[in-house]
């Protein structure tokens, strides 16, 4: 395979040795951030079946089963929308399609933030 341009950033150079030479940058940060998305939902849902093995304590005392419990809530709910976007980041659409895209997954973000 052929050497990245010595400009290229981190990100680039590894999708460039490791999967294929992108075509345009946003099919590279597309790849990233269903990466991204993806690690952050696994790990999400399995914090979440972790607090499964915990003693339940009451909500009001707070502690360590209810904080991992709502990280492996709030880890997918804004890993999806990640995951998704670059997916739609990654295929070559048109500019206002990636516009959408990025719109949607800001609203996703956001919403899942107020939880």
């Amino acid at each position: 395979m052929s050497q990245p341009p010595e400009d290229a950033n981190a990100l680039v150079a590894v999708y460039s040795e490791r999967i294929t030479e992108p075509s345009t940058g946003d099919e590279v940060y597309g790849y990233w951030l269903f990466v991204v998305g993806l690690v952050a939902s696994v790990v999400g849902v399995a914090l979440f079946l972790y607090t499964a093995t915990l003693e339940r304590p009451p909500a009001a005392q707070g502690g360590t089963y209810w904080m991992l419990r709502e990280i492996g809530v709030v880890l997918p709910a804004g890993g999806v929308p990640v995951m998704l976007g670059g997916v739609s980041i990654r295929l070559p659409l048109r500019r206002v399609a990636t516009w959408l895209t990025l719109f949607g997954t800001v609203v996703c973000l956001g919403r899942s933030r107020g939880f």
